[in-house]
């Protein structure tokens, strides 16, 4: 492979700096994204602001006694050496996040350091890039913070990066296989980390019951959390290669099934769901790839949602040829009415609640 060609290690560990915040503290975990983002920083001159810091070589004295020395804006607990809770003169994560968070952003590059679950019921994170932003675990959202926040990490990914067109160049110890997969992997969790958003107060039931939470304006969270989930996804649809992720294909589907009942008539949302979930399953055909649930449910949703383009421009829709297997499904479901189309089954039923005595 053509590490000098591609250079892309280096462009990811710019792409895990310039997405940060004036004057953040990066908590990095693992060789791959201290060395990306040191490198960048050191010889680059990438974000001289920002202060990286190891959570790994933190546990060592003599790091965080460099740290002091280095980055004397840091904070560390007085009379605490290294990072260690439960030792003699160690410190827990809480402790630095006490010290540090009330004055400047913190961002995690890979997660927290196993071990230490002192942040636990104090702080949380949100995906942001390739890293996650530590807040407070009180943290909530109105509809104009969640705007501002949707805004901001379609953006925090640097549209200038090179990527190669083929997975496949590249061998499966290589790290810029790694680096590939992280990069389409920050979009799928940042737009999941809305997908959950929008559905996590049972949205779909409110829709039905509440005529104000059909609104698909930027007042309504629900609504603003989906749509962002829906435009990250359909990025890595249309720019992932050499095929997007099947994990991508999926979560667009059903987010595009959630976002048409707000609007039950959108042309455009038929068409993306019909196109999401018939990718998504002749990939995986081609890749040979279980679908979950099986692939009854989303032929069906393919013949459904096709049925549905065609019902709203007009026109009577034609027989969709699909290779369904043993069950044959998309010839099964060709002579269906389009002028009364039926609605895709639930993909897992919902646990009915016990009604108190």
């Amino acid at each position: 492979y053509q590490r000098r060609v591609h250079g892309i290690v280096r462009d990811f560990g710019r792409t895990i700096l310039q997405g940060l915040r004036k004057n953040a503290i990066l908590l990095t975990k693992g060789d791959l994204m201290i060395n990306s983002a040191r490198f960048v920083q050191t010889m680059e001159g990438v974000r001289p602001d920002v202060r990286i810091v190891d959570q790994e070589m933190m546990t060592y004295f003599w790091y965080v006694r460099n740290l002091k020395i280095n980055y004397p804006d840091l904070l560390f607990p007085a009379g605490k050496d290294f990072y260690y809770p439960g030792k003699l003169r160690g410190f827990s994560m809480k402790d630095f996040l006490d010290l540090n968070l009330p004055h400047r952003p913190v961002y995690l590059c890979v997660g927290w350091k196993e071990g230490d679950y002192s942040w636990h019921g104090h702080y949380t994170s949100r995906p942001w890039g390739p890293s996650a932003q530590v807040l407070p675990a009180t943290h909530t959202y109105t509809a104009k913070s969640l705007r501002k926040y949707v805004d901001a990490i379609r953006t925090v990914m640097p549209s200038d990066v090179q990527l190669p067109t083929e997975a496949d160049e590249f061998p499966a110890h290589a790290w810029e296989l790694v680096v590939l997969n992280d990069y389409w992997g920050s979009y799928q969790t940042m737009a999941l980390y809305l997908m959950q958003m929008s559905e996590k107060d049972e949205v779909c039931a409110r829709v039905n019951d509440a005529p104000e939470c059909r609104n698909p304006s930027l007042d309504n969270k629900d609504w603003v959390a989906l749509d962002g989930a829906i435009q990250l996804y359909r990025y890595a649809k249309d720019n992932q290669k050499p095929r997007p992720s099947l994990v991508v294909l999926r979560n667009l589907g059903v987010c595009i099934q959630n976002a048409l009942k707000y609007k039950p008539n959108d042309l455009e949302l038929l068409q993306l769901a019909r196109d999401a979930f018939k990718q998504y399953y002749e990939d995986s055909i081609a890749l040979d790839v279980p679908i979950e649930g099986g692939a009854e449910p989303v032929l069906y949703a393919v013949r459904y949602f096709e049925q549905m383009v065609e019902y709203q421009k007009g026109q009577p829709a034609a027989p969709l040829v699909v290779e369904a297997g043993p069950t044959d499904l998309g010839a099964e479901e060709s002579s269906a009415a389009a002028e009364e189309p039926v609605p895709p089954v639930e993909k897992k039923k919902k646990k009915k609640k016990k009604r108190a005595a």
